[in-house]
């Protein structure tokens, strides 16, 4: 393990620690055992059937990003798409977004730069879904609206997302503009690296091609609250194995509190600010500290577990290793 990696590893453990230490002070952890022990595990069984659901989904909307880079069989989309899912939970900070690319370059043999392209997309689209979502538990939860970090990291969230648009929109409409701005700062470095950077530049502006349709940016918009609505309807399964019985403004809020929350760099699998988060979005409809670290325990479980096993799969029938350093590129083309 390269000191850089090892330095993320130890400081997103360190993030979790700090999480994890705030979802547990001052909570009994006897009720929390004791409510892990009275759970109904048999509704882990449509949890877990709509989780894999969620994740097809999710390969259907990439395979649209991806269909004007190169034609790739959804079978081997949905195969990358697990395995970056699984390197997010065993890599810090997110670096299975850069494992995915890298993946469906080698399987697809397409340019990793242009399927780097359609992630960052896919993060704006992701953004715009979970925002929309946000504003109404906002307007139909009045006490939520008080949580101030909240406010302010929508607010972020949406100056963030509509900047990012902006960026890719510009790029997507005057690309030999883009070309030529990019070419003239690259001009300050040595040839061999400005040859290169306009070549990964080039590539990338093709991965931004489903902009250009209309109707693949709605179809997108369609499929991105699809997976994420799906996403809150599974969370239902979870707090009835918990005889939860929460109504759908409860599902939305623990989904859209939880994902802002874990937006933040932290260890792999987003251990210990998925706890505080799941915490502080059920404390929001009277659940206890206990119920709710064990419903949060169980759930995290639920979706580490099965993705990493299934990533892990994907992984070896690809006959790919999950290798990420610092600078180091995984197969496939630039």
């Amino acid at each position: 393990m390269k000191g850089r990696l090892k330095k993320r590893y130890i400081l997103g453990f360190l993030i979790g620690a700090l999480f994890l230490w705030l979802s547990v002070r001052k909570v009994d952890l006897a009720q929390v055992w004791l409510a892990m022990k009275e759970a109904n595990y048999w509704y882990l069984l449509p949890n877990l059937f709509f989780t894999f659901v969620g994740m097809w989904l999710r390969a259907i909307r990439w395979k649209v990003m991806l269909d004007p880079i190169g034609k790739i069989p959804l079978p081997k989309v949905y195969a990358s798409t697990m395995i970056g899912f699984m390197a997010n939970n065993v890599l810090p900070f997110r670096l299975g977004e850069f494992i995915r690319p890298y993946s469906i370059g080698v399987t697809g043999k397409i340019s990793r730069s242009a399927a780097m392209a359609t992630i960052a997309l896919e993060r704006v689209f992701d953004m715009f879904a979970l925002l929309v979502f946000l504003v109404m538990v906002l307007i139909l939860l009045p006490t939520l609206a008080e949580v101030d970090w909240l406010d302010n990291v929508g607010y972020l969230g949406l100056l963030v997302s509509l900047l990012l648009l902006a960026i890719l929109a510009a790029l997507r409409r005057w690309p030999e503009h883009s070309r030529k701005v990019v070419e003239r700062i690259l001009t300050l470095f040595p040839k061999q690296i400005a040859y290169l950077g306009a070549e990964i530049f080039g590539k990338f502006l093709t991965g931004l091609s489903v902009m250009g349709s209309g109707g693949g940016v709605l179809y997108l918009s369609f499929l991105s609250l699809l997976v994420w609505a799906l996403s809150a309807f599974n969370s239902y399964f979870m707090l009835l194995a918990f005889d939860l019985h929460l109504g759908p403004l409860a599902w939305f809020t623990w989904l859209v509190v939880v994902s802002l929350g874990i937006m933040l760099p932290g260890p792999p699998g987003f251990l210990g600010t998925y706890q505080a988060f799941t915490v502080v979005s059920l404390a929001l409809f009277g659940v206890s500290k206990e119920l709710a670290l064990a419903v949060s325990v169980v759930t995290h479980a639920m979706q580490f577990l099965p993705i990493t096993l299934a990533g892990l799969y994907h992984l070896k029938k690809e006959h790919l290793s999950l290798k990420y350093e610092a600078g180091e590129e995984v197969g496939g083309k630039a």
